[in-house]
């Protein structure tokens, strides 16, 4: 009896990764994390242009890349999600409405950071200029 408990326990596991995995792919979580690197290795390489710029994008893709962060994003998807949530918003990005979010989302997200770290600087900044 104790096995078919493990069985079934490992089964919905499994599976509830598979939704999770799901999602991810449908909300374009990967495409995502790679342009955040690409926009931050940029953003880097204007402040210091001599630095090997190469070599900084291969570490960033290393420690922040998809293969790095992809277990801890199932686990924090796992932990805020229903499994019949994950199936409404997988619905959701098949649909074109969903599929036009999943397509604008990384660059907006970019654009809105980057507005946000602007403002920041600039908070500080007047704050540590009084």
């Amino acid at each position: 009896m104790a096995l078919f408990w493990l069985s079934a326990s490992i089964y919905a596991t499994d599976a509830r990764r598979e939704l999770v995995l799901e999602y991810l792919e449908v909300s374009k979580c990967e495409e995502s994390v790679g342009s955040s690197i690409d926009t931050f290795v940029q953003q880097f390489s204007q402040q210091n242009p001599n630095a090997d710029v190469t070599k900084f994008r291969e570490y960033m893709y290393e420690t922040m890349g998809w293969e790095t962060l992809r277990e801890p994003l199932i686990r924090i998807v796992m932990k805020y999600f229903s499994d019949q949530e994950l199936r409404d918003v997988i619905a959701f990005y098949q649909t074109p409405s969903g599929k036009a979010v999943a397509e604008k989302s990384p660059q907006m997200n970019i654009e809105m950071s980057e507005v946000i770290s602007a403002n920041i600087i600039n908070a500080i900044q007047s704050r540590t200029q009084k």
